[in-house]
């Protein structure tokens, strides 16, 4: 009868099916999505061989990939076509590098169906205005105002209130494409003014002058 050392040497290592995490730290089904993907590029981009010039290469190359993907929590099929739908537009024979291909794979704004972002910027500063009937053309924009905060638009010059915006947006935008459902914005009905309220000086005009001002500084047309 063998001993236990040689019933080890019999087992067949390639046919165990792998943990969800392998020794190498790497996440089973982000591999299989970069194996996936790998097929593609050697179709894509005919000078691969000059980037992977051997079979060790080429595995550590798929490594190297899994990693990326798994830093950057791209786990996602659908993003990954969307890299591999731009890509296959190009004209450069050469394979890219992780970080591009990453980049490749987010959707604009447009794609998710949200306004861009000079768009909902514009609305989120107009109804920071005390006076402002805050209605939202999405709710994607009334979570990023939210999240910056209505005295940001006014305290802060559009140089400094339009990055903090544009952060909070895209952080919306992603949780979105994460699947996550996010309240609807409250909607506000105005009211019929009072005959004291029509002999009274609009202040909605001043407020259309201080953001003009604001756009005009970011370099947005109206």
């Amino acid at each position: 009868m063998d001993d236990i050392t040689d019933i080890f040497k019999k087992i067949d290592l390639t046919k165990i099916k792998a943990p969800m995490i392998d020794d190498n730290g790497l996440d089973e089904l982000t591999a299989k999505y970069v194996n996936a993907l790998f097929k593609e590029l050697v179709v894509l981009f005919p000078a691969f061989k000059q980037s992977w010039t051997n079979d060790e290469m080429f595995l550590a190359a798929k490594r190297c990939w899994t990693k990326a993907f798994m830093e950057a929590e791209l786990n996602d099929n659908r993003l990954i076509n969307i890299g591999l739908r731009r890509f296959r537009q190009l004209k450069n024979p050469f394979v890219p590098t992780p970080g591009q291909f990453i980049a490749m794979c987010i959707p604009t704004l447009e794609e998710l169906g949200l306004p861009n972002i000079h768009v909902a910027y514009k609305e989120a500063c107009l109804n920071s205005h005390p006076s402002a009937i805050r209605n939202w053309s999405h709710k994607a924009i009334y979570h990023a105002w939210v999240a910056t905060g209505s005295s940001t638009f006014t305290s802060m010059d559009a140089r400094q209130s339009f990055p903090i915006f544009e952060r909070n947006y895209e952080i919306i935008a992603r949780r979105m494409l994460n699947g996550e459902n996010l309240k609807d914005a409250p909607v506000i009905e105005k009211a019929l003014p009072s005959p004291k309220d029509i002999t009274r000086p609009s202040s909605t005009g001043v407020a259309r002058e201080a953001f003009k001002a604001m756009f005009k500084e970011l370099g947005v047309s109206r």
